[in-house]
């Protein structure tokens, strides 16, 4: 066995499960098939006994996990060899801050909507149709100053209700106009987001509550999809200078009395710059810094006069009370089945099925991840060609359809149709897994997600709000986990630096999943004599290799994860200077990057797998054009974008036109 997978820093104080001896002396009959299906159900049903004598103290949280204690921790270090305390790629520092005293910003207010001076007709839309009849702290404190028609700048936690907070009192004003609003008037109100699906997100929300209105009407509109300069990331992609020349058109106009609100759970310096070009004489209202005892004898004037002072590398953000953030220290060789087991977990093995959102990098990793997991982890997903059509043969551990869980993508090279599509379907399920990347972590709201996973790290901190954000909204519950690999750990203590606190998940715990979950997986396509796995990390070497088979048996399957590995290193040389200590590409363990796509190529030889073309009758679900598709077809790439927009998770920066190609071209000339 690989000693890489005893792994090697071993942060818990939790005792070790006991190894599971898999014995069975009950004999089994019929085909190969059927003696396979009956050996999986008698090794099932041991496991699961087995989990239910473990004593009940070996569990810290049953829905949670536990955190680090000082004494668990000398116990460890006194026990580990110092070869146990080397990672896979360097040095660990195992010094690290994990606790932080948050900033704390109340939900929900004591105020009516019927306490407002609002339209009778817009607060009963409210009740009916929305079932809401109390406000919320940020509404409580917004909609009176946007009332008295001044400029404001909201500042204030994912999913506090910052939408209606600004659209109650806008639709309110039109409601209330001498003359009556007429649909050949044009436009009276602008509202500009980042993303597509944000934008369909806050028309559905005006369309709602303009039922009220029905004489006002509300549309949208969108860049082109060949548009490659919309960006998730709010600023540093272009977004400041669209909203900069849209403002500046407006000036020109003579729009002396336009009345401009800016709102964002971050202010960042991108945030302080749109607000000097757009606002005038702005009042500004952060709802976390109210003092909330005796709060009713306190004027929203208060709380909206003083911003707090904070430079950007220690401010403090306000996050959901309910929220409940973790991180994992994983390998990089074992990402991918930490992933796995970690989706396994949550969203298949428990009675109560999760709902879970998992953020990649680039574009062509969530190609990649969606695929491979549709192919090897969906119960049901696709029947063995051995296995008849007979009802006896159906694989174990397959459930009905509406019990399986579902896979979604979602990335900006998806065509509009298919996005819109994505969005919709995954907000009205029950549950299942979204892979995406930075488009989905802005401003959305998806019902029911109780899990954020953050499998490639953010980088800035305000990157890591918005994408914890899409959970615990409006008081309920969610959760959040942080994938580190050693290297990178001390990125907790940057997120401490901002008042923000993680507990701790051993990665054991995630992995001992696997003990069960490998049982239940569809059957390969190719049935070997592989000896079933008896501890985790035989669980996850028999996973790991399902993975790679996957890939090797599939030359499309090999040119997606070569992309998605180039693309993952070109990314990960992007992050900003003062991140790069702790994201250095140098500490980069190539060969296990390759590995955590699957792949058991060497990187020399993926360039060439990169751009191999992929078959006609395999779709991937997005624009992929390879360097040979567009030779063959004497066309070029017309993606001429400067490198670092190419490496943004709308690109992979891999096309013949990158800065790097044309570099190294120019070399060779």
């Amino acid at each position: 066995m690989d000693e890489d997978i005893n792994i090697s820093v071993n942060l818990t104080g939790i005792d070790s499960f006991p190894a599971t001896k898999l014995k069975s002396k009950q004999k089994v009959f019929g085909n190969r098939a059927q003696r396979i299906k009956q050996r999986r159900s008698l090794k099932l049903n041991k496991l699961r006994e087995s989990e239910s004598n473990i004593p009940k103290q070996e569990f810290k949280n049953s829905k949670g996990f536990g955190k680090r204690t000082a004494v668990n921790e000398e116990q460890k270090q006194s026990e580990e060899s110092p070869a146990k305390k080397q990672k896979l790629n360097g040095k660990i520092n195992e010094k690290h801050a994990y606790s932080a005293e948050g900033i704390k910003e109340e939900v929900f207010a004591s105020t009516k909507f019927q306490d407002t001076s609002l339209h009778p007709h817009l607060i009963s839309t409210l009740e009916q149709r929305l079932g809401l009849t109390v406000m919320t702290r940020v509404q409580q404190l917004t909609i009176p100053v946007i009332l008295k028609n001044n400029d404001v700048l909201v500042k204030s936690q994912t999913g506090s209700g910052k939408t209606l907070a600004y659209a109650m009192p806008i639709i309110n004003c039109l409601m209330n106009r001498a003359i009556k609003v007429g649909r050949d008037d044009g436009p009276y109100v602008l509202v500009v987001v980042p993303t597509r699906e944000l934008a369909v997100q806050t028309l559905e929300t005006f369309s709602t509550v303009l039922q009220s209105a029905v004489w006002i009407v509300a549309g949208c509109l969108m860049g082109g999809e060949k548009r490659k300069t919309e960006k998730a990331r709010l600023l540093d992609m272009g977004y400041e200078k669209d909203v900069a020349e849209i403002v500046t058109a407006l000036n020109t106009k003579g729009n002396e009395h336009r009345q401009t609100i800016l709102l964002s759970a971050t202010l960042t310096t991108g945030v302080e710059r749109l607000a000097g070009m757009a606002l005038r004489n702005h009042e500004m209202i952060d709802a976390s810094s109210m003092e909330h005892e005796g709060s009713k004898s306190k004027n929203v004037q208060d709380t909206v006069s003083i911003w707090p002072q904070s430079s950007a590398d220690n401010q403090a953000f306000a996050l959901p009370e309910k929220l409940k953030q973790y991180f994992v220290i994983v390998p990089c060789k074992l990402r991918l089945v930490t992933l796995a087991a970690f989706i396994l977990w949550r969203c298949k093995m428990q009675s109560k099925k999760s709902k879970m959102v998992v953020f990649l990098s680039t574009q062509d990793s969530v190609e990649f991840h969606h695929r491979l997991f549709s192919q090897v982890l969906i119960s049901g997903a696709k029947k063995s060609s051995h296995l008849t059509e007979d009802e006896d043969n159906v694989l174990p551990g397959t459930k009905d359809e509406s019990e399986t869980a579902t896979l979604f993508k979602l990335h900006g090279e998806m065509s509009q149709k298919e996005r819109t599509k994505v969005f919709q379907d995954f907000s009205a399920a029950q549950q299942g897994v979204l892979l995406c990347t930075d488009v989905a972590s802005r401003g959305l709201h998806l019902p029911k997600v109780d899990w954020i996973v953050q499998y490639t790290t953010p980088g800035a901190t305000v990157d890591y709000i918005h994408r914890v954000g899409r959970t615990a909204r409006a008081g309920k519950q969610g959760n959040a986990l942080l994938f580190l690999m050693p290297a990178e750990a001390e990125y907790i203590k940057e997120l401490n630096n901002h008042k923000i606190s993680l507990s701790e998940v051993p990665i054991k715990d995630v992995l001992l999943t696997l003990l069960t979950a490998v049982y239940e997986l569809p059957l390969p396509p190719v049935l070997t004599k592989r000896q079933d796995p008896r501890t985790y990390e035989e669980a996850a070497t028999y996973l790991q290799d399902r993975f790679e088979e996957c890939v090797l048996r599939d030359p499309n399957m090999q040119t997606l994860a070569a992309k998605g590995y180039q693309s993952f290193v070109r990314a990960y040389a992007t992050y900003t200077t003062s991140l790069k200590k702790m994201f250095a590409i140098k500490d980069l363990h190539l060969g296990h990057v390759a590995k955590s796509f699957a792949l058991r190529q060497t990187p020399s030889h993926l360039s060439n797998l990169a751009n191999r073309p992929l078959s006609k009758a395999f779709n991937p679900g997005f624009r992929f054009r390879a360097k040979a598709d567009l030779a063959r077809e004497g066309r070029h790439d017309s993606r001429k974008l400067p490198f670092s927009a190419t490496v943004s998770e709308f690109g992979s920066g891999l096309g013949p036109n990158s800065s790097f190609v044309k570099k190294k071209a120019t070399k060779k000339k």
